[in-house]
C-alpha cells in the first residue's frame, strides 16, 4: 500500500468519555469564519429572491430551505447539526425540522491518493493486507467515503475510511456555535432556560465519539452478539484492520429494503420482514439500551432468504435502564390504549423542575385520547408522536436526546413497515410486538 506510515493506532478507544472536540481550546481561524459568514450571506440573498414580489411559497419554508442547503454548503459539523435539528419536533419550528430531514449528506470525494496515506498512517504494515482497495468509492459524504477492498484470503470486504483534516473542521466549527451560544445566552435570558451552551458542548462530546470508528465497531459487536439467532446480519469488524480513522468490515450483498419491485421478484415473505423490522428495534432499544439511529431505508439491505441487513452504525442510540424500562412502559400503554399511562409514562421520562405533572398528564392525557379512541387505522403514529412532544415541549418538558431519537426510528420502520406490507401498523396489532417488551413494562 502507498503512503504508508510510522505505525498503526488501533486496538479499543481510550476508557472514559471522548475528549470533547471543544478542547483543547485553540483560536478560530479567520478563513473559516470568513466562509460561514460567506455562505449565511449568499443564502440571505437566496431567501430575499424567493421572496421578492411574484414568487409564491410561504416564507417559514423558503427560509428552512435556505437554511438546509447552507449546513449542506457548510459540511460535515453543520450536517450534523441539521440532523440533530430534525431529530427534536417540537423544539423548533416546524418547517425547518421538516426541512432538515431531507439533509443531503453527500459530497465529492477525496482523492485516492489521500485515501491511501489515510489507510498507511492508521494502519501500518497491517495495511499490506488488503489485497486490493478500489480507488472509486461506493459510497462518499461528509465524515467518511467507503471503498471496496479485498482481503489477502479473498474476502470481500469494505473500507470506510475518515476524511483527512475532519478534526480541525470540526472543531473549528464547534467553536464558533460555542461562542455564538454563550453570546446569545448573555443577550437574551429568556435562551438561558433552553441552554444552548450546554447543548453545543453535548453536541461536541457525541461528534468526538463519532470520529473514533473503534467505537462504532464495538457498538457493531454488541449488537450483533444481542441479535444472534435473528435473520439479521451486521458486517464483521477486521479488528486488525480498524483504527480511529478506518473500519474494516465484511460486505454485505443485498437489494437495497425500498426496492419493491425487486423484493417480489424474490420472492420475499415482506409480511415477515416488516415484523423483523420492527421487532429488532424494540428488542435491543427496550430489552438492552441499545439501537441503531439511524435505521432509514438507505442503511437498511434484504439478504439471501429474507435476512435483514444493518448498515451504517455511526449513529447509535444508548437508554439507561430507568429511560428503557420507561420507554417500553409508554410502547406497551400505546398498545393498550392506555391514554393516561402514555401520559404518564412521557412525564416520568422528562427533564423539568418545577413541572406541573397534573396539568401536563391532563394535556397529553387527551391529546393521546383524541388519537387513540378512533379505529387503528385512522391512527397516524407520525401525527401524534408529534403532537405529544409539541404539547410537552410548550410545559418545559424536556425529553432525553436518545428517547427523541427512539421515536424517529419508530417513525422510519413505520413507514418502511407500511411499504412492505400495506396492512402493516406499529401498533395495530402490537400484541405480537408485546414479547419483544422486558418483563417490566408487560
Amino acid at each position: 500500500m502507498p503512503g504508508l506510515g510510522p505505525g498503526p493506532r488501533r486496538g479499543p478507544p481510550p476508557a472514559g468519555p471522548p475528549t470533547s472536540l471543544l478542547r483543547p481550546p485553540a483560536r478560530l481561524r479567520l478563513g473559516r469564519l470568513a466562509r460561514i459568514g460567506a455562505v449565511a450571506l449568499h443564502r440571505g440573498l437566496g431567501l430575499w429572491r424567493a421572496v421578492r414580489p411574484g414568487r409564491r411559497g410561504g416564507l417559514a419554508r423558503l427560509a428552512a430551505r435556505q437554511v438546509r442547503l447552507g449546513f449542506e454548503d457548510l459540511g460535515p459539523s453543520f450536517v450534523k447539526l441539521g440532523q440533530l435539528v430534525s431529530s427534536s419536533p417540537g423544539a423548533f419550528p416546524a418547517a425547518l425540522v421538516e426541512e432538515l430531514s431531507h439533509l443531503q449528506d453527500e459530497v465529492a470525494p477525496e482523492p485516492w491518493e489521500a485515501v491511501a496515506a489515510t489507510l498507511g498512517a492508521e494502519l501500518g504494515p497491517a495495511a499490506g493486507r488488503l489485497r486490493w482497495v478500489g480507488r472509486h468509492p461506493l459510497a462518499a459524504a461528509s465524515m467518511a467515503q467507503v471503498h471496496p477492498a479485498v482481503l489477502e484470503d479473498g474476502a470481500e470486504v469494505v473500507v470506510k475510511v475518515q476524511r483527512p483534516g475532519l478534526a480541525e473542521v470540526l472543531g473549528q466549527d464547534l467553536r464558533a456555535m460555542h461562542a455564538a451560544a454563550r453570546l446569545v445566552s448573555r443577550a437574551l435570558p429568556a435562551a438561558r432556560a433552553a441552554n444552548p451552551v450546554g447543548a453545543v458542548e453535548d453536541f461536541a462530546r457525541t461528534l468526538a465519539e463519532e470520529l473514533d470508528f473503534r467505537v462504532e465497531a464495538g457498538h457493531m459487536e454488541r449488537l450483533r452478539e444481542i441479535l444472534a439467532g435473528w435473520p439479521v446480519a451486521i458486517p464483521r469488524v477486521v479488528p486488525e484492520l480498524t483504527s480511529a480513522r478506518v473500519l474494516t468490515m465484511s460486505r454485505l450483498e443485498g437489494t437495497k429494503i425500498s426496492d419493491t419491485e425487486a423484493l417480489a421478484r424474490l420472492d420475499v415473505d415482506r409480511v415477515a420482514l416488516a415484523d423483523t423490522v420492527l421487532a429488532s428495534l424494540l428488542y435491543t432499544a427496550l430489552c438492552h439500551g441499545i439501537f441503531h439511529g439511524d435505521a432509514h431505508p438507505g442503511n437498511l439491505l434484504v439478504l439471501e432468504g429474507g435476512v435483514l441487513g444493518l448498515l451504517d452504525f455511526g449513529i447509535v442510540g444508548q437508554l439507561d435502564d430507568r429511560t428503557r424500562i420507561q420507554t417500553a412502559r409508554l410502547v406497551a400503554a400505546f398498545v393498550d390504549r392506555r391514554f393516561e399511562a402514555v401520559a404518564e409514562a412521557i412525564v416520568s421520562l422528562a427533564h423539568a423542575p418545577r413541572l406541573d405533572v397534573a396539568q401536563v398528564v391532563a394535556d397529553l392525557s387527551e391529546i393521546a385520547a383524541s388519537y387513540l379512541s378512533r379505529p387503528w387505522g385512522q391512527v397516524r403514529l407520525p401525527r401524534l408522536l408529534l403532537e405529544l412532544v409539541r404539547a410537552a415541549t410548550r410545559h418545559g418538558v424536556v425529553l432525553p436526546a436518545d428517547l427523541v431519537l427512539f421515536c424517529k426510528q419508530l417513525l422510519y420502520l413505520d413507514g418502511v413497515g407500511r411499504a412492505l406490507n400495506p396492512s402493516f401498523d406499529v401498533f395495530a396489532d402490537g400484541s405480537r410486538f408485546l414479547a419483544f417488551l422486558p418483563p417490566e413494562a408487560r
